[in-house]
């Protein structure tokens, strides 16, 4: 083999690894925390958008929440996180003490731990401040009622 054509002709397999490379910027991060983290994070811009998600409708959540971000296990349990803002607020809730926090970390979400009591929605914790909601499930506090 002429040396000058051996570094000009591609090499088996250098189409694939190009493709995956390609393929893993594309994607993102987001295939690597379903992965590695077992984690699966969706935007909502209403809560109309979520609950049509979901199938099902979170009886708590304000008629006015937007920007909302939703965190679920990719696992079999049921652990889910949720950011969201709403001037409408919480109603049927329950102000208990806080006893836990999220499992599935929100960005932006606000600090719940500077935050004293929560908001009791069946099996959801809810902090609040300034309009910014922090929810999350299962919380220590629906099996201490």
């Amino acid at each position: 083999m002429n040396p000058k054509n051996f570094f000009r002709s591609p090499r088996p397999g250098s189409a694939f690894v190009g493709l995956t490379a390609v393929l893993i910027v594309v994607t993102g991060c987001g295939v690597v925390d379903d992965v590695a983290h077992g984690t699966s994070q969706s935007s909502f811009a209403n809560s109309q958008m979520l609950e049509q998600d979901r199938g099902e409708t979170l009886e708590w959540l304000p008629d006015d929440a937007q920007h909302i971000v939703l965190v679920a296990s990719t696992r079999s349990d049921s652990t889910e996180s949720l950011v969201f803002e709403s001037e409408q607020g919480l109603s049927g809730c329950e102000t208990v003490e806080r006893q836990s926090a999220p499992t599935m970390v929100v960005p932006g979400g606000l600090d719940v731990y500077a935050v004293n009591d929560v908001a009791l929605c069946g099996e959801w914790a809810i902090a609040q401040n300034d309009g910014d909601f922090y929810a999350w499930t299962p919380a220590a506090e629906s099996g201490a009622r």
